[in-house]
């Protein structure tokens, strides 16, 4: 019986002395992330991958309109402008070249201008074969108007004498691809094809039937 008891602790003792030696014998750097002579672990970086499509040329377009009456004549002069507002030059080529081009429309209230298809072009211009970021090139056409009596202020009733009819004009400044064929930019050409064009809209009273 004694010597069981004795074998029992013996074992017991034994245990608690294998379990502390393994403790103990933990190498130092283990958990810690630091490989064993005191150098961290290699860490490998992947490449930052930039997108070229991130880096793109838009046209983007602008409209200004001055009209001017003297001695029962309208002018209408458009100020259009075309602008790089991309990070990337406009380069021709590999980029399709790209005309600006003005153009009006007229039509008499209350037909539309489908109806009429009364459309003049006021003349187109090359951009030219590159268009660096930031930079702005301007395109002015002017037009006068026959029988023209005088401007309409927007949202004041008109008032028509005998003889007289209400006009309207739809300006347009827009920019052609590939003119005169005049297609779509890809996606590495203009980053935005929503600025491509502008439109303004004014009416007049003229003579008429």
């Amino acid at each position: 019986m004694g010597n069981a008891m004795g074998r029992g602790a013996l074992v017991h003792g034994l245990g608690f002395v294998v379990i502390a030696v393994a403790v103990a014998g933990a190498p130092a750097w283990a958990g810690d992330g630091v490989a064993p002579g005191g150098k961290p672990p290699l860490v490998v970086k992947t490449p930052i991958q930039v997108n070229p499509n991130l880096f793109r040329p838009d046209l983007a377009v602008k409209l200004v309109i001055a009209k001017t009456a003297a001695a029962g004549v309208g002018t209408l002069t458009m100020h259009g402008s075309v602008c790089n507002k991309g990070n990337r030059d406009y380069v021709v080529p590999p980029a399709a070249a790209v005309d600006s081009e003005a153009m009006a429309y007229t039509r008499h209230p209350p037909r539309t201008y489908a109806q009429e298809a009364n459309l003049v072009f006021l003349g187109h211009q090359s951009i030219g074969a590159k268009v660096k970021v930031g930079q702005c090139l301007a395109h002015t056409v002017s037009m006068t108007i026959p029988g023209f009596v005088r401007w309409v202020t927007p949202g004041v009733k008109v008032m028509l004498a005998p003889g007289e009819r209400l006009a309207e004009k739809q300006l347009v400044f827009r920019l052609n691809r590939d003119y005169p064929s005049c297609g779509f930019f890809t996606a590495s050409e203009d980053s935005d094809s929503n600025n491509n064009s502008a439109v303004t809209e004014l009416q007049y009273v003229e003579k008429g039937p």
